[in-house]
């Protein structure tokens, strides 16, 4: 089992009277924690033309389950503790408040996604040689 790693550098972000410290990375456990996640709701099906895609196989509240999850992940403290952050974040922000810390989230989320999707042959990889 890996030592605890060290504290993690954190950035703060101030919405309304509630301080917000959010990671400023994540790691690759923390990335494939949220993907596998994700992943795991993809069902595969072949089209007409005989081309296998794939398809979400979930309902519309897993999105906000998702939204959830990240904002887990991501915010180390709000008002200083780490108890209960996202029902505090839940019922302790105003609405644009709550979505001024979302916006927050999903910048340091935001390409998660972007390197490969299941059913994507658009994921790039690059090799380097030790010379």
């Amino acid at each position: 089992m890996a030592e605890a790693a060290e504290a993690r550098e954190t950035r703060n972000i101030t919405v309304g009277t509630h301080v917000i410290a959010l990671k400023t990375y994540l790691n690759g456990r923390e990335v494939n924690g949220l993907k596998r996640d994700v992943y795991s709701k993809f069902k595969y099906t072949t089209d007409e033309s005989g081309r296998t895609k794939p398809v979400m196989d979930t309902n519309a509240g897993y999105i906000l389950d998702q939204e959830l999850a990240a904002m887990a992940l991501c915010i180390v403290t709000l008002d200083g503790s780490s108890e209960n952050i996202t029902d505090r974040l839940q019922d302790d922000l105003r609405a644009e408040e709550y979505n001024e810390v979302k916006d927050a989230v999903n910048e340091l989320t935001k390409d998660l996604f972007t390197q490969a999707r299941p059913g994507s042959s658009t994921g790039s990889a690059t090799t380097t040689s030790a010379t």
